[in-house]
Order: structure tokens, then C-alpha cells, then sequence
């Protein structure tokens, strides 16, 4: 699980609309402080060997040995009673399914071979024994009204609902205009393409472009995580996107070097760098490319990814066989069905009728 999932599946555990956030939110009102750690109890032997690894996190989760005193209980958990046994001093433990209450008024003693940069004895607590266990740790300040989550080497402050509502609105309004663009962008290069004119500037543009639309949607489904049931608009609006994310992931395997993986790293601003990895050194935005056909035989001609490959693979002449070739003439060593040679036809008619209508406008502009 990398880290950004991590994040994710921790704050839909306490987002807004769980049972564990309400009783959270009743000890945030109360201005009352709380140490929470939800942790199905683990093999004492078993951790107390993993808990000095070089990871420095141990996954087995709490067990006796980092808890003193307090009561031990089987409960079933309600909010109320979250916020009830808060008023004690010590830790509560809730099972992972956060159906019962395990134990109340815990003294917590993680090792101390765990570094903390947190100030207070709670958090600096909570955030020891999340690296020591893995498990979801909570820490309610009671001065500042703030609640902070740990879990491994996690540590994340959740925010106010009406904050998180007008960021997600701002980054939703963002995230829109960059997905306009990059189809506007999409439907350019196709163009290109059937013309036998794509120019590796456009290219590397569209794959840019994409890396900054995903960095951006990863951000706004940390914000959904956290907003909970507040968040569903925001996430069906998201769900838009990822048509045209699959589609540049189609444009990276037309120009890429075989085999290589579309790149998941921080957003790279530089057309050169985009250039050099798909294969133009030195850079040269007007040099013109050849696709493989791969995107157009998956998202115009409707092919699995799988049929789009074999046929790639027994045609030789890459995307100009593919769209210029008779249909018999690649269905037969391809063995594609009468439906995907249909299929392809009719991508060909469309990308004609767009070249066509493209030619007109450039001939006949309208007057203004």
C-alpha cells in the first residue's frame, strides 16, 4: 500500500458520517483532550521481536506489553461512550471494525528507540506507538479543539468540514479546466495523427499536462477521504476525469519505450524531460512522431487491450497499417472478429469526417 493510499483509508475511518468521527466530535466540543488507538489486539512475542526492524514499524498490532493499568473491557462502541471514558486520563483501545471498546484508561508505554517531534506527552505517545504497531492512533488536543491521526509513519491534522468544502470546490473548479483542456488536447493529437503530422511538442504537452491532473485528483481524494458521506458530489464529479487519464495512459503506449511504465513521480514542468522520454533527444518540439496505433485501436475502435496488442504485433507498419490497411488485410492475421473489423471502420469514418471538417474550417473561416 504506498503512502497516499495509507492516507486515504486512514481518514475515511474517522471521515464525517462514521461512528468514530461522531464520537470524536463530541470530545472536540466538550473541549476535553483524548488518546485513541484502534487496534485489534496482536501476538505480544511477535511484536516485541518486530518493533526494532530497520522499518521501524511493526504491523501485528497493540498488545499487553505497551499497556499499563486501566480497565479492561469488551463493550460494544457507541459514541457516547467514546466520549464518556474520554474523561479519564488515559488511552482507550477500540477493535479495528470499531464495534467494541477493548480498554479504557490505558497508560500507553511504547519504546523509546521511536523518535518524536511532537511537544505534548499525548501526541508525542500516539505518534510512538503508531510507528511501533502500525495501528490507527488518535490524539484529541484539549487546548487547541485539534485532532490529529497517526498510523505507521503517518501523521495527518484534520481539518474543519467548511474548510475542506470551499478548497474542494476551488481544486473541483481546477481539476475541471485541466480535464477540458487536456480532451480538447486529446482530440488534437488524434488529428495529428490521422494526418501523419503529430509533433512531439503536443505530445509531451498532453503527457505534462496529465501528470498535473493526476496530482491534483490525488489531492482531492485525500480532501473526499476526509469530508466522508460531504464529499460525494466531489468524488462523482472526479470520476469524469478518469477517461482522460486512461487515454494519455494509451498516448504514453504509443510513444514510449517498449515496456516502460508511465512515470508516477512529482509533476515535472519540463517539455524536454517529457520529450527525452518518449524518445526525442535533443528536443525538438516540431519533430514529428510516429504513434503506435495502440490508442487508437483501444479508444476509437473500442478493442481490448489485449486484441489491440495482438493485432499490433502480427501487423507490421505500426499505426499506418493499421488505419490505412484494407480491413480483411488485418483482420486475417490478427484473427479479429467481423464486430472489431466493424469497429474499425467506423473509427476510420469518424477520424476522416474530423479531417475533413478540419480542412473546411482552415479553408472557410468564419467571418467575424
Amino acid at each position: 500500500m504506498t503512502r497516499h493510499d495509507m492516507l486515504v483509508d486512514t481518514l475515511r475511518q474517522v471521515a464525517p458520517g462514521t461512528a468514530l468521527r461522531e464520537g470524536l466530535d463530541s470530545i472536540v466540543r466538550a473541549r476535553k483532550g483524548a488518546l485513541v488507538v484502534v487496534s485489534d489486539p496482536g501476538d505480544a512475542d511477535a511484536i516485541a521481536g518486530d518493533s526494532t526492524k530497520e522499518s521501524g514499524i511493526s504491523t501485528g498490532g497493540l498488545n499487553e506489553r505497551l499497556m499499563e493499568g486501566g480497565f479492561r473491557l469488551d463493550a460494544p462502541f457507541h459514541p457516547s461512550a467514546l466520549y464518556e471514558l474520554s474523561k479519564m486520563d488515559g488511552a482507550i483501545v477500540i477493535d479495528e471494525a470499531v464495534e467494541h471498546i477493548l480498554a479504557a484508561n490505558v497508560q500507553l508505554v511504547p519504546t523509546m528507540v521511536f523518535q518524536s517531534a511532537e511537544t505534548g506527552i499525548r501526541h508525542r505517545t500516539a505518534e510512538r506507538v503508531a510507528r511501533q504497531t502500525g495501528a490507527l492512533v488518535i490524539a484529541v488536543s484539549e487546548r487547541r479543539n485539534v485532532v490529529t491521526v497517526y498510523r505507521g509513519p503517518l501523521r495527518y491534522v484534520l481539518h474543519d468540514l467548511g474548510y475542506l468544502l470551499v478548497k474542494a470546490t476551488q481544486a473541483v473548479s481546477s481539476l475541471m479546466q485541466y480535464d477540458n483542456l487536456l480532451a480538447s488536447e486529446l482530440s488534437a493529437l488524434a488529428l495529428q495523427e490521422w494526418q501523419g503530422q503529430a509533433r512531439a511538442g503536443l505530445v509531451a504537452h498532453i503527457l505534462r499536462r496529465a501528470s498535473v491532473l493526476a496530482r491534483m485528483q490525488d489531492d482531492l481524494a485525500v480532501m473526499v477521504a476526509e469530508m466522508g458521506r460531504e464529499g460525494r458530489m466531489v468524488e462523482w464529479q472526479m470520476a469524469d476525469v478518469q477517461d482522460e487519464l486512461g487515454e494519455v495512459a494509451a498516448v504514453w503506449r504509443d510513444y514510449c519505450p517498449p515496456g516502460t511504465p508511465l512515470p508516477d513521480d512529482q509533476v515535472t514542468k519540463s517539455l524536454a524531460i517529457w520529450g527525452e522520454r518518449i524518445g526525442i533527444a535533443p528536443w525538438d518540439p516540431d519533430h514529428v512522431v510516429e504513434p503506435r496505433g495502440f490508442r487508437f485501436l483501444t479508444r476509437l475502435a473500442g478493442l481490448s487491450p489485449n486484441r489491440a496488442d495482438h493485432a499490433l504485433r502480427v501487423v507490421s507498419g505500426g499505426f499506418r497499417a493499421v488505419c490505412r490497411a484494407d480491413v480483411s488485410e488485418l483482420s486475417q492475421p490478427s484473427g479479429l472478429s467481423r464486430f472489431e473489423e466493424a469497429r474499425i471502420v467506423a473509427a476510420r469514418r469518424i477520424m476522416e469526417a474530423r479531417a475533413r471538417s478540419r480542412s473546411a474550417e482552415v479553408e472557410h473561416p468564419e467571418s467575424p
